[in-house]
């Protein structure tokens, strides 16, 4: 019974010492790279304790949605899925990285001119893997090893060289089998960003708490963030993120002393790879806690608004909700429509009808309408064009002429700017004296920054 039990051990350590060296050859031979995952950050599809096998492939190769293995600037492996690919130098990107099971991409872009790409991963598999090359199963194998030594030179006194064979066999399988899988072995970890409540080696469960609040200021593309440092055992962390709650900025460290933490985020750099941050857009910063010197982060974070305006003709950042641009009315007269000039009523008389005594600001008009917007308008600006007639094409100078100068001029305007009018000199100084058709053009800007213009067409006729 003992020796049919020591035959079975044997058989086994033969086979894994075959599957071992089979393994061996596979990596030398073919580049594969077999690796434990040993953090849940890719999970569902790759949980914890699954073997992945990979292969070395050039970084021209590499693809967004890939799942590498690279390894960090501490030294430690990371198998992670590829959200973006940035070109460095000569053959090298700089990777984005972000594990399936994370809410955030890792806060280190690795630069590359080569990685793993994991082809497939096995569940579990990882565990007998690290298993066999972990202290405890050396022992033990060193232990079956004296074993099947011991067995060996009872053999030979009893001259059964059949057992001896067998043991032989079975004891260089085993010591290949565990050496093999000690050197084939690669864990692989990943800033695992886990919600749940840390416990420490005292045994003491904590949850990491919220930051308290933030402030945000800018300064054209610049913006910075602000925080309350309320506790020293909290580093704390900001990230920007559009509409679809998808990170579009990296994650950058409130940095500091004192009470306080801020960081800036600068538009149209390495901070927003790939982005395009556009007008009047809402976006959103998250700011979160984390336990110091882990990956352990509150699971509640603030919230800081933030949109691209205009200011001038320059792009900035604004704290805060997004401010849409000014909306802009035509009141008298409206597009399409067709006027005389000297009818019963003529074209001036219906604008004299809507948009005289004062009620568009200014006094006489040739035009009128409004302008609607969730801040104050600082500015409305016209264009009257004429094409046609003896004289050509002509713009209003808001007096009393035509001229060939084009370019916009201030109109008329009430004390909160939201009605305007283009202004004339005298009661009998208009534009529609002559016929052609008539562009008008209006530009309203307001206080942040944002720049509408619309235009109109209408014809006028003898």
């Amino acid at each position: 019974m003992t020796r049919r039990v020591l035959d079975l051990f044997l058989w086994v350590g033969a086979g894994l010492g075959v599957l071992s060296l089979l393994a061996a050859a596979a990596v030398a031979i073919l580049g594969i790279v077999p690796l434990v995952f040993t953090s849940g950050s890719m999970a569902p599809e790759m949980p914890t304790g699954s073997l992945g096998i990979a292969r070395s492939v050039s970084a021209d190769e590499l693809k967004i949605g890939d799942v590498v293995s690279v390894d960090r600037s501490d030294g430690a492996r990371v198998t992670h899925r590829i959200v973006a690919i940035h070109p460095v130098q000569d053959d090298k990107v700089a990777l984005t990285l972000k594990g399936d099971a994370n809410e955030s991409v890792d806060k280190e872009r690795y630069t590359v001119d080569s990685a793993d790409r994991v082809l497939f991963a096995i569940p579990w598999a990882g565990h007998v893997l690290s298993a066999l090359a972990s202290p405890v199963t050396v022992f033990l194998g060193g232990m079956l090893v004296a074993g099947v030594l011991v067995y060996v030179v009872l053999g030979r006194r009893s001259g059964t060289s059949r057992g001896r064979r067998r043991a032989s066999t079975g004891t260089a399988s085993l010591v290949a089998a565990t050496a093999v899988a000690s050197i084939l072995v690669q864990p692989s970890l990943a800033a695992f960003s886990d919600q749940a409540t840390v416990t420490t080696s005292g045994f003491v469960t904590h949850r990491v708490a919220q930051p308290t609040g933030v402030q945000c200021s800018s300064n054209l593309l610049q913006i910075t963030l602000t925080t309350p440092a309320s506790d020293p055992r909290y580093t704390y962390w900001a990230q920007a993120y559009n509409s679809s709650n998808t990170a579009i900025s990296i994650e950058k460290h409130l940095i500091g002393t004192g009470t306080s933490r801020s960081v800036t985020f600068n538009g149209g750099s390495a901070d927003f790879p790939g982005v395009a941050l556009l007008l009047n857009v809402q976006y959103q910063f998250r700011i979160h806690s984390r336990l110091r010197d882990t990956t352990w982060r509150s699971d509640t974070y603030q919230v800081q608004p933030f949109s691209m305006t205009k200011i001038v003709t320059v792009d900035a950042f604004n704290c805060g909700a997004a401010n849409p641009p000014p909306t802009i009315g035509f009141t008298m007269p409206i597009n399409g429509m067709t006027g005389t000039t000297a009818g019963s009523p003529s074209m001036q008389d219906q604008v004299n009808s809507i948009c005289e005594n004062g009620a568009y600001g200014g006094g006489y008009s040739a035009a009128c309408g409004t302008v609607a917007d969730g801040g104050s308008i600082t500015d409305v600006k016209y264009i009257l064009q004429r094409a046609g007639g003896t004289l050509g094409t002509r713009c209003w100078n808001g007096g009393s002429l035509w001229v060939t100068n084009c370019s916009f001029r201030t109109a008329d305007t009430t004390t909160d700017k939201k009605r305007w009018s283009v202004p004339r000199l005298t009661a009998i100084t208009y534009p529609y004296l002559s016929d052609g058709v008539f562009t008008l053009t209006i530009r309203a800007t307001d206080n942040s920054g944002n720049v509408t213009e619309s235009s109109i067409k209408y014809t006028v006729t003898y």
